[in-house]
């Protein structure tokens, strides 16, 4: 991939020789379940303005969509304002921390379950013992 020159400008990104413009909508590739008739993977950009099909066959092909629809989201991405990225970046924080205090609270139930099992088991030990005895 290394070796694939991409231009990103302001309008589009070129890879492959493909120019496809950007627009505001994050893209992916996506695969065909159909394969050519050579048996090779072809697909399309989901999200990307008008029909922009790879095809393994071509120079064009599923790497080089990839790298069009990374360049194609990290610009998009690079667009945002600040307040829009704290924005997204605190709904991630609280959704983290929401999961984290589900995954804590369950933590601390379970060690107290675990603490009060060690001491009944103790004392049946114990009773045992003076059973035994």
């Amino acid at each position: 991939m290394s070796n694939m020159p991409i231009t990103i400008t302001d309008e589009a990104v070129t890879v492959a020789g493909v120019t496809i413009p950007h627009n505001e909508r994050p893209w992916r590739s996506a695969t065909n379940r159909h394969t050519n008739t050579d048996g090779t993977s072809w697909g399309w950009i989901d999200g990307a303005t008008g029909h922009v099909c790879w095809s393994d066959n071509e120079r064009f092909n599923r790497a080089a969509a990839s790298a069009a629809v990374t360049a194609h989201n990290k610009w998009l991405e690079d667009c945002q304002p600040l307040p829009i990225k704290i924005i997204k970046a605190k709904q991630q924080y609280e959704q983290a921390l929401t999961t984290f205090n589900a995954i804590n609270s369950k933590h601390s139930h379970a060690l107290a379950d675990m603490n009060k099992a060690r001491l009944v088991l103790a004392a049946l030990r114990e009773q045992r013992k003076s059973e035994a005895a």
